[in-house]
């Protein structure tokens, strides 16, 4: 016990050292972000002052002291300080913000023109910098003067080019500042639009010819992608079309054919279904009359009496086995039924339910509705199947 009070004891004493570790680090950190506070506040009461100097605005006489003691008096009984925000420095912000996107507009503005008469290289930082602000100036000027003369030889040479594509634009309407814009985008979609339907025919010949493999194609697809040799393949891919729809309609007339056959095929096998099930009920017949016949032969004093029930006779059918076992030999999936390889030899009676399984796992449950000397006979039921019925199939009563 004496042992357990010295170990806590140090452990309280290691507890006490670390919490004064961290007070002290605690009070340390606090005076720094204090002084990081006025610091910061004294600082941009400043850049309030003198931006209101340069953009002719009275943003400092509204914000007034932004020091830690303003920001405490602001403080709501609900713990914020929403009033210091939206009295002081939403103000900054405003301010802040107008005369930034003032210079920036203007800045762009000017890019947005020089970009216009093909002088990309004038950056809207150009004219955001007040030192390069005049040197761009007197560039963009030159640039307009430059381009004036260019603009006539491209205005007449678009105007030729969009007349011998039959897609003709209005006469001056590149000329024109209020219809330059839509002329150039007319044309410039009559472009795209032309270029992407040649590609897009090209490339979907060549995939018909890579995917009808097939046909024995004529046409060549590297001359047909060639922009001055596609006109003679032109002529080798009608050819190709034409041979390939008399195979289609010689295709049609097949499958018709095929459907027709496979009609026939269907009929046959129902028939085959009806013969081979009315085959098995003459067996059973047969096989009936066969038994019958013993049985007369042999006289009454030959009958097989119930071990059970000496005094009763023993009709063929009835069962006197319990825990009987055999197997599947054949399963018809038409119909619905099983053949198993136990008979009236095993003392099988009609009406008598067997369990299907495979292994350990259960498949469904059979009846038996007709029974032969050496097989009989099982419906399938069908509310009660969990697999498919194979043939190997172990039955179990």
């Amino acid at each position: 016990m004496a042992i357990l009070n010295k170990i806590l004891n140090i452990l309280t004493l290691l507890l006490a050292g670390v919490a004064l570790f961290f007070g002290y680090s605690l009070f340390e950190r606090r005076v720094e972000l204090r002084s990081h506070s006025e610091m910061v506040a004294k600082s941009m009461t400043e850049v309030v002052k003198r931006l209101d100097v340069a953009s002719n605005t009275d943003v400092a006489a509204a914000v007034g002291d932004l020091g830690w003691k303003a920001f405490h008096d602001t403080r709501s009984d609900a713990g914020t300080y929403e009033t210091f925000r939206n009295t002081k420095l939403s103000k900054i912000e405003g301010q802040v913000k107008t005369i930034m996107k003032q210079r920036d507009d203007l800045a762009h503005a000017l890019a947005e023109i020089a970009l216009n008469v093909d002088r990309g290289s004038l950056k809207p930082e150009i004219f955001q910098n007040v030192q390069d602000y005049e040197a761009g100036v007197t560039d963009l000027i030159e640039r307009i003067v430059e381009v004036k003369d260019r603009d006539k030889l491209i205005f007449t040479r678009i105007h030729d080019i969009a007349f011998n594509l039959t897609m003709p634009l209005p006469e001056g309407s590149l000329k024109d500042p209020t219809q330059c814009k839509a002329a150039l985008d007319t044309f410039g979609n009559n472009l795209n639009n032309l270029n992407k339907r040649s590609v897009a025919y090209v490339k979907t010949i060549v995939v018909a010819v890579d995917t009808i493999g097939q046909h024995d194609w004529q046409v060549n697809k590297d001359r047909l992608r060639s922009p001055t040799d596609y006109e003679g393949e032109l002529a080798a891919i009608e050819n190709d079309c034409a041979e390939i729809n008399d195979d289609l309609i010689a295709y049609g007339k097949i499958g018709a054919d095929l459907e027709k056959v496979k009609s026939e095929l269907d009929d046959k096998k129902n028939e085959l279904n009806d013969v081979n099930k009315n085959l098995l009920a003459r067996e059973i017949d047969l096989d009936n009359c066969k038994t019958e016949l013993a049985r007369c032969k042999r006289g009454p004093g030959s009958i097989m009496m119930d071990p059970q029930d000496p005094s009763k006779p023993l009709n063929p059918g009835d069962s006197v086995v319990t825990n009987v076992e055999g197997k599947i030999i054949e399963v018809n999936y038409d119909w619905n039924y099983v053949i198993i390889d136990l008979g009236r030899r095993d003392l099988i009676p009609k009406n008598m339910g067997f369990r299907v399984a495979r292994g350990s796992e259960y498949i469904c449950k059979v009846k038996v509705t007709r029974v032969l000397d050496q097989y009989c006979v099982a419906d399938i039921l069908p509310h009660l199947k969990q697999g498919v019925v194979m043939e190997g199939d172990r039955v179990i009563q």
